[in-house]
């Protein structure tokens, strides 16, 4: 209410961090002397616009605007706000930027290791000059939409409020989500990266990075200005099970949207040097996971559990995979994708005979073969893994073999996770309320479309590595004969089934439990899945931990902690 600040964050390697430090300083302070040109300010309505009903889309999106509209004068003030923004001129941009983009009120925060030199910005560093920057103004192509004699065939409910439209090359799952301004669209080929082989492990997350550097005879800049100017960012996604792009937009720009996604997996087109640039962000990735005291163990205990299967793989690959990868073999890879049939999911407010006709740029494709890529059904295996880190606490992470994602009893596996974990469970409780034994402790399904585990995680103290093991294995055992009573199974069954109910607020996350439903062959489930979890009873979680909670089937991998001299 009083004061202001605009900022500008960033994160770097240690070798390149001051030159990316001065660069974003330059862009900023180079806004008081290049020309905003109107596109500019196109651009940014449109993002505006999709971020603002993007906001109003989750109840508690909605209550906290409202809250601070009301703390600030009045709940009128989220539309005044509003209707402003969307007036803002160019003038009015080059009119700020030159009053508040002054050195002499500027400050420079940098978290750097230490001893190290790098940070220390000079004055130098604030001195405006020009990027030398319009971007070359781009329009979104028309890509064609299906013609008379490849008509879809006629919209069939495969569930209530969800549709599918067959083609011969694609399918399209639409699910109607009324009332929110908003529609998300996704692009996925089901199969890719479980194609992967050890030497070019995480070769599917590159290409669909890189894809968004440059496609359809677009820069990546031109791309992005694209995605704006329909008003979102496509997100890569990649799984074992499927691989694709996300792209949120206003509900009268789907046609758009469409046409981009479709650029950027069938024309990719991106320049060695971009190539080369997202290798290099893509490894560094991969050496931060390593140092992740909570996702490297459930990484490497799936690795365990599944060994040279996929589904052991991790998708981000290593980063010796990633410098490894060829760029003639990245293209190659590549031109794979359109070949296989794509799942285009569409959740948003529309009718469902719209958004199937807006999407018609995407229910064609010409080069897809017949059939996909499956990997054979995995067999888990038990074995134990482990490594020594210079670390204050050791990591334990184990997995139990349990169903695949289509199977009935995933619901009660679920509601397993829920007795454990969170707050109220009984692994907090016991592990660490009553006995110290954890800093952070967790139960958890990893489901896929053949197979699937049950995940436990703590991190304790090393020299209470055993105890800890031996307490959650314990807790595990517990179920069997000591199965939760009525209350707490309730309390379990609400919160697993009120998780779901929350996530559909959004239309992304709504998109991607279809996508999951549609790849893992569980699509009917979809609308039924909290009342699904709400009819678990106390017999079914016996069952399930009977069958699951078995010590010798286990796979298991350790981060072990030991101290600077140890």
């Amino acid at each position: 209410a009083e004061v202001g600040v605009f900022s500008v964050a960033l994160e770097a390697d240690l070798d390149t961090f001051d030159e990316a430090l001065s660069e974003a300083v330059h862009r900023a302070v180079a806004l008081t002397i290049d020309a905003v040109t109107d596109d500019d300010i196109e651009r940014v309505r449109s993002l505006m616009r999709t971020r603002w009903l993007g906001r109003l889309e989750s109840m508690e999106g909605r209550a906290s605007a409202l809250c601070e509209a009301e703390a600030l004068g009045g709940v009128h003030l989220i539309d005044e706000f509003y209707d402003q923004f969307m007036q803002v001129t160019r003038d009015d941009v080059v009119a700020a930027t030159a009053r508040y983009f002054d050195a002499s009120t500027a400050c420079i925060a940098a978290f750097v290791p230490e001893g190290s030199a790098a940070g220390k910005v000079g004055a130098e560093w604030y001195r405006p000059r020009s990027t030398n920057g319009a971007l070359k103004q781009v329009t979104v192509p028309e890509v064609p939409s299906p013609s008379s004699s490849l008509e879809a065939k006629d919209l069939s409910e495969v569930a209530p409020g969800m549709f599918h439209a067959s083609y011969a090359t694609s399918d399209v799952i639409l699910r109607e989500k009324r009332g929110t301004g908003l529609v998300t669209l996704g692009l996925h080929f089901p199969g890719i990266s479980a194609s992967e082989t050890e030497g070019i492990a995480g070769i599917t997350t590159l290409v669909s990075r890189t894809a968004i550097r440059g496609a359809g005879g677009f820069s990546g800049d031109e791309l992005v200005q694209l995605m704006e100017r329909v008003g979102g960012t496509v997100t890569p996604t990649v799984r074992v099970d499927y691989m694709g792009w996300w792209l949120t937009v206003p509900n009268d720009r789907v046609a758009e949207a469409a046409s981009i996604l479709r650029l950027i997996a069938e024309q990719p087109n991106p320049t060695d040097k971009d190539i080369e640039i997202e290798r290099q962000i893509l490894a560094s990735d991969a050496r931060r996971r390593q140092d992740d005291m909570f996702g490297y163990p459930v990484e490497r205990v799936l690795r365990e559990a599944f060994g040279d299967h996929p589904y052991g793989r991790s998708v981000g690959g290593s980063p010796e995979s990633m410098l490894a990868i060829e760029t003639p073999v990245l293209r190659e890879w590549a031109r794979r994708i359109p070949t296989t049939k794509p799942v285009v999911i569409v959740v948003g407010d529309g009718s469902p005979e719209v958004l199937a006709s807006a999407v018609g740029p995407l229910t064609v494709w010409s080069d897809v073969q017949p059939g996909r890529d499956e990997p054979d059904a995995p067999s888990t295996r038990a074995g134990r893994g482990q490594e020594q880190r210079v670390k204050q606490q050791s990591a334990l992470a184990m997995a139990f073999p349990a169903y695949s994602f289509d199977s009935p009893k995933r619901f009660a596996l679920a509601v397993v996770g829920s007795v454990l974990s969170g707050l109220a469970g009984r692994l907090f409780d016991e592990l660490r309320e009553k006995r110290s034994l954890a800093y952070t402790v967790a139960a958890f399904p990893w489901l896929g479309r053949h197979a699937g585990v049950m995940l436990t995680y703590i991190a304790t103290s090393p020299d209470r590595e055993d105890e800890a093991r031996d307490a959650m294995l314990g807790e595990l055992r517990r179920l069997v004969v000591d199965p939760p009573d009525r209350s707490e199974l309730d309390r379990a069954k609400n919160y697993t089934a009120g998780a779901i109910e929350m996530r559909r607020q959004s239309g992304r996350s709504m998109a991607d439990e279809v996508l999951q439903a549609w790849v893992k062959g569980a699509i009917e489930d979809v609308p039924h899945q909290a009342r699904m979890t709400r009819a678990v009873t106390r017999d079914d979680i016996v069952e399930v931990a009977e069958s699951v909670f078995a010590e010798e089937r286990r796979a298991e991998y350790v981060v072990r902690g030991v101290g600077a001299s140890g």
